[in-house]
């Protein structure tokens, strides 16, 4: 029934780990899941939980924009990531991903907070936050050559010789 329900979409396209933190907030309502597709008409709460499902989804989702406050205050000025904050809550992009259920942006927090620990040389623990941000949303891998490249870039310097290896 659920393969039925959700396709095209199966339990690996989102990752479990942000419906496992909305779950006890949905199962708090009286949850009512039917046998068969559900073709009532829309209400602003449905007996499924979906639109409690959604609610939960908005709130760590805006969580997500004050912790890239937070995140932009290890690089910048307070003034200047004020600044930074205000940019990203104002991009299109994030306005739509706040309002959508799929928990990309608490994977890019993830994703964020780990390029942060690969600059200060703390390897396992970045991994351990990809790991953490592939179990939000899948697209945290796309962005693993960059977090590569920034690793070897904070690795290696250019001198008058060459290339040589700094710690």
């Amino acid at each position: 029934f659920a393969t039925r329900l959700f396709s095209p979409w199966n339990f690996s396209s989102r990752g479990p780990l942000v419906a496992l933190a909305a779950s006890p907030i949905v199962l708090a309502i009286p949850v009512k899941v039917p046998d068969t597709m559900p073709d009532q008409t829309w209400t602003v709460f449905d007996p499924q939980g979906f639109s409690a499902y959604r609610i939960v989804m908005i709130v760590m989702a805006c969580c997500t924009l004050t912790a890239a406050f937070g995140i932009a205050c290890l690089f910048l000025d307070p003034q200047w990531a004020f600044l930074a904050f205000l940019v990203t809550a104002s991009t299109p992009f994030v306005i739509h991903e706040t309002y959508f259920t799929w928990p990309k942006l608490e994977a890019v927090w993830f994703l964020l907070l780990a390029a942060y620990l690969v600059t200060r040389l703390r390897y396992i623990k970045a991994g351990l936050l990809i790991g953490i941000g592939y179990l939000c949303h899948p697209l945290v891998l796309l962005s693993l050559p960059a977090l590569i490249g920034i690793l070897l870039l904070s690795e290696t310097r250019l001198t008058t010789s060459g290339i040589s290896v700094v710690r």
